[in-house]
């Protein structure tokens, strides 16, 4: 998965400059890595039943997408994260670009 894969992306928490952590997660191949996250974003889901849930993903230093999960509403999913600060990504035509400047 790739930033540019999601529809939208609603808000970026940087976390670098101390609240970077290590993350465990499975390859395509079936393999267990690790990689270090420098950023959650989180993306807008609707599902069919009209649900207001979203993605929750983790983003490495160079902009890559790690992984991704399920969460709850939007909002819900970033007061998960206390003491962290969310900025709102502006509508432009490649917000994924705008997370990867954000992290340089």
């Amino acid at each position: 998965m790739r930033l540019s894969d999601y529809d939208q992306l609603l808000a970026c928490a940087d976390l670098r400059g101390g609240n970077e952590y290590e993350t465990e997660f499975v390859t395509a191949d079936g393999n267990s890595e690790r990689a270090v996250v420098a950023a959650l974003v989180v993306a807008p889901m609707h599902s069919s039943k009209g649900a207001n849930v979203s993605l929750l993903a983790e983003i490495d230093r160079k902009g890559n997408v790690i992984q991704d999960w399920f969460d709850v509403e939007p909002v819900k999913a970033m007061n998960k994260w206390p003491g962290i600060e969310w900025k709102p990504i502006p509508a432009t035509e490649d917000a994924a670009e705008y997370v990867r400047q954000l992290l340089r």
